[in-house]
């Protein structure tokens, strides 16, 4: 996950660690690597970095939504008819609450 190192702009796209642990497990991700990832998103570590290395970060909750959905906010944004600052997800309680 470099991607966010080389742009101008990020479009950083979230899911709730709920709905992210059982699509790890489901690709057969070890137990370790499925922690990981889920205290990572619940933890904004790629995001705080996209902020870090990027002048724009736009973040979407994608968690409950489809990808044509998603895809259409992706366009909205990029055309200039929505930005979605970063700091609007907070996956803390979800993931604590596990």
């Amino acid at each position: 996950h470099f991607s966010h190192h080389f742009a101008d702009w990020s479009i950083v796209l979230r899911l709730s660690p709920s709905a992210l642990q059982p699509r790890l497990e489901a690709r057969g991700y070890s137990r370790a690597k499925v922690k990981e990832n889920l205290e990572a998103e619940a933890l904004d570590v790629i995001l705080v970095e996209a902020v870090e290395m990027c002048p724009r970060v736009d973040e979407i909750d994608t968690t409950g939504r489809s990808a044509e959905e998603v895809a259409g906010m992706i366009r909205d944004i990029v055309e200039g008819r929505l930005h979605l600052p970063p700091g609007q997800v907070d996956w803390l309680e979800d993931f604590l609450g596990r």
